[in-house]
C-alpha cells in the first residue's frame, strides 16, 4: 500500500515535469508547501497531473480533486485516504 510520503514524491515528481525548467524546484519540499492554485500551471497541466497520477497510483483522478486552496501535500494525504 503507499504511504502518504510516496505519493507526495510522485505527486512533486509530476510537477516537476509539467513546470517550466525556470520553475522547477531541486527540493521536492519547496513544492510540497505550495498550494495547488500558486502553481504556474494550466487547466491542460492539470489535466495531465491527473492522468499520470492516474497512472501511477492506478484509480481515477478528477480534475476537481486539485482544489486551488489545497497545499500539495495536503493533496498527498487527500489521495492516500481515497485509496484506503
Amino acid at each position: 500500500m503507499l504511504t502518504v510520503k510516496d505519493i507526495e514524491e510522485k505527486i512533486a515528481i509530476r510537477i516537476n515535469e509539467l513546470l517550466p525548467a525556470e520553475e522547477r524546484s531541486k527540493d521536492p519540499r519547496t513544492l510540497l508547501s505550495a498550494r495547488m492554485g500558486d502553481l504556474p500551471l494550466d487547466s491542460l497541466d492539470f489535466l495531465t497531473l491527473a492522468m499520470k497520477l492516474e497512472d501511477d497510483l492506478g484509480r481515477s483522478i478528477e480534475v476537481d480533486e486539485f482544489d486551488d486552496a489545497l497545499i500539495v501535500s495536503e493533496l498527498a494525504q487527500k489521495l492516500v485516504a481515497n485509496l484506503e
